[in-house]
């Protein structure tokens, strides 16, 4: 018979209590004993964050800013965060990260007294405490998150943009381009969270956004993701300039569709005084919307084959073309059509194609490429238009994506459809990650039917998913 000693537990709350959230472990000495580095370091954060008030004082934006916190290397742990003596978040609330090290940080004037208390009681003499042999650093709160900093800035008009104006003209030419400028804010202020300065910055940015004259229009819309857009266009209508809140709507199909205003002095004065607003982060173009093949290679395919039949009483894997709709020529293999857009505004073409591939992939080419079994049924979603992109999806590829969550609802519900296949590019005027924007929406559409990506061409992750 084993003998098991009763255990008795004096520190029982060690085990039952869950320890407080927040910054774990003793405050860090980033200076060590170099007293004279710190003083100076110390000096340079306090003038950052006095430019930090004064920018706060003289914006007509509202009493709050976004600033740029930047740590230093050694600090890029999450327990080293300044946010137990410095940017305390019940002040100074987290509105998102940037580059490895960077964090953006709400700042309003009745509280930046408090940043520069913080900074300035740091102790400019390091504080060291000897035992069993050793010496440790023991900082207080303030002279280590001061000494973490490596900058407080606010981002600057020019960092926001990253293209020309010569090249956003030429981009909003194209018939694919789906949209107008992306605006992205720090945070979108609600009802719920408009404290701190929010509201005031909010109504300031909708004053803006409707001050550059008929034609104007701006679509405040859904998040995605964690991104706050506002989609912005300068159009040639002789409407009054517009705010549209589509955050709880879907799809506007009374929407004026009216051509670019190419006034380069407008655009100009535009963009340079929404950069500057304190709510913006980031202004970006408008993916561009392409096919995944080029016509030839498509007319060049299904031409003269010999089609595979349909057997009645043989079970086949069915599948979502999201696509520029299937031709007359697999009739037999769609189970159902998505009802939006109209034949005369379709060109079959590639989307002909795609279906040709999924039921006679062997028959076309050989088993090395299609491996599985001729034949597939097709669940038909015709999205893509033959015309322009935008005459279709008036709120851009935003639209776009709500008419393909309709769509794979409907499919899912009706027919139980579980995998879609999407081959378009939504190319991407500077920078090959700049519309994860819509790699976001996906993600939800995906998440909320219970998905996962499979294969797919070029956008984002690309852009076919099983649901």
């Amino acid at each position: 018979m084993a003998h098991n000693p009763v255990q008795i537990v004096l520190n029982d709350t060690n085990f039952i209590k869950a320890p407080d959230s927040g910054r774990m472990g003793y405050p860090k000495e980033f200076f060590g004993a170099r007293d004279s580095d710190f003083i100076a370091h110390k000096r340079n954060i306090f003038s950052q964050a006095m430019q930090l008030k004064e920018a706060v004082e003289a914006s007509s934006y509202g009493p709050s800013v976004y600033a740029s916190v930047k740590l230093r290397d050694e600090a890029l742990a999450k327990s080293y965060r300044p946010t137990k003596a410095l940017f305390k978040p019940e002040f100074f609330p987290c509105a998102g990260v940037g580059k490895l090290g960077e964090m953006f940080y709400l700042v309003n004037s009745e509280y930046i007294p408090n940043l520069l208390n913080g900074i300035n009681s740091a102790e400019e003499t390091t504080s060291i405490k000897e035992g069993h042999g050793r010496r440790l650093f023991t900082p207080s709160n303030e002279r280590s998150e001061t000494g973490a900093i490596e900058s407080i800035d606010l981002l600057q008009a020019e960092e926001k943009i990253n293209f020309s104006l010569e090249e956003a003209i030429s981009w909003f030419r194209d018939s694919g381009v789906a949209g107008g400028y992306l605006i992205e804010l720090f945070e979108m202020p609600d009802n719920f969270h408009q404290g701190l300065g929010r509201k005031e910055l909010l109504d300031s940015l909708k004053k803006l956004l409707t001050s550059f004259g008929p034609g104007t229009r701006a679509d405040f819309l859904r998040p995605f993701g964690k991104s706050n857009l506002v989609d912005f266009r300068l159009t040639s209508s002789s409407q009054p300039a517009q705010i549209r809140d589509l955050r709880a709507e879907t799809y506007f199909k009374d929407q004026d569709v009216s051509p670019l205003n190419e006034n380069f002095d407008l655009h100009q004065n535009a963009l340079l005084k929404i950069a500057q607003h304190p709510l913006i982060r980031k202004i970006s173009l408008p993916p561009k919307i392409i096919l995944s093949t080029t016509e030839a290679v498509i007319s060049s395919q299904m031409g003269g084959a010999n089609l595979t039949e349909k057997s009645e009483s043989k079970a086949y894997p069915k599948i979502g073309v999201i696509d520029t709709g299937v031709g007359s020529s697999l009739e037999g293999w769609v189970i159902h059509k998505h009802d939006f857009l109209e034949d005369d505004n379709l060109d079959k073409g590639h989307g002909t194609f795609i279906g040709g591939l999924l039921v006679e992939a062997q028959n076309l080419n050989n088993s090395g490429v299609g491996r599985e079994e001729d034949g597939c049924l097709i669940y038909d979603i015709p999205l893509f238009p033959k015309g322009s992109f935008s005459s279709v999806y008036q709120s851009g590829f935003t639209d776009f994506l709500e008419e393909v969550e309709q769509a794979v609802s409907e499919a899912k519900e009706n027919y139980g459809i579980r995998i879609f296949n999407l081959s378009i590019n939504a190319t991407s005027a500077v920078e090959a990650d700049e519309y994860s924007y819509y790699a976001s929406r996906l993600d939800e559409i995906s998440e909320k039917y219970r998905a996962g990506p499979t294969c797919s061409d070029r956008f984002a992750a690309k852009l076919s998913y099983k649901l």
